[in-house]
């Protein structure tokens, strides 16, 4: 069964790409996000000139295959 075949291999994989929608794109945008705001908490002062250096490939690559847990829910728990 080719499903059964298919299922195996994405078992196996060890690096999956978990981009969904917007590809790197998106996900360099919200990086970028991520880094404007840490650099908001941490300066002193509230505008920043500079905006903040572009994440580089090995970071995105990296945030596009680690495994995100998933989420539980409580009623799993009370079983």
């Amino acid at each position: 069964s080719l499903w059964k075949k298919a299922q195996d291999i994405q078992a196996h994989n060890v690096t999956p790409h978990l981009l969904s929608r917007g590809g790197y794109r998106k996900l360099e945008q919200t990086m970028m996000i991520e880094k404007e705001k840490t650099r908001y908490v941490s300066s002193s002062y509230a505008l920043s000139l500079d905006p903040p250096s572009p994440p580089s490939c090995h970071e995105k690559w990296k945030q596009t295959r680690c495994r995100r847990l998933p989420k539980r829910g409580g009623r799993s728990d009370a079983m």
